[in-house]
């Protein structure tokens, strides 16, 4: 299953991970690769990851981990339904620039809230 953690997780001598080429590169030194499974890799030693890396872990996490790794699915749907509100917001904000009409402090407040949610959106397609 595909994770990312939330804070730094470490793990032993024996696991089995899934990292990208720049991952196990960055800890060549405690990695060998998975003789039957390609971008997998063995820990030799001590692993540790990053908050907001990605990897594949198959099995039961070692206890205390699950509150330091959040499935990669979870997060995923989580900012597909961020995108899906803030454009509801942009529309929203867009009939209110158009019911303003003429009224300039409407018309400002409404741009203003407009500006707000085109930037809230563009933040999470990053």
């Amino acid at each position: 299953m595909k994770y990312i953690a939330l804070t730094v997780v470490a793990f032993a001598a024996g696991a089995e991970l899934g990292l990208t080429k720049d991952q196990a590169s960055a800890r060549r030194h405690a990695l060998t690769d998975h003789p039957k499974r390609k971008g997998w890799h063995i820990a030799t030693g001590p692993v540790q990851l990053k908050a907001g890396e990605e990897f594949q872990y198959e099995g039961d996490l070692p206890k205390g981990m699950a509150e330091s790794l959040e499935a990669l699915q979870k997060v995923r749907a989580a900012k597909a339904e961020a995108i899906d509100a803030a454009e509801k917001a942009v529309i929203a904000a867009t009939e209110a620039v158009a019911a303003a009409g003429d009224d300039e402090a409407a018309q400002a407040l409404a741009q203003a809230a407009l500006t707000a949610a085109e930037a809230r959106l563009a933040e999470l397609r990053i």
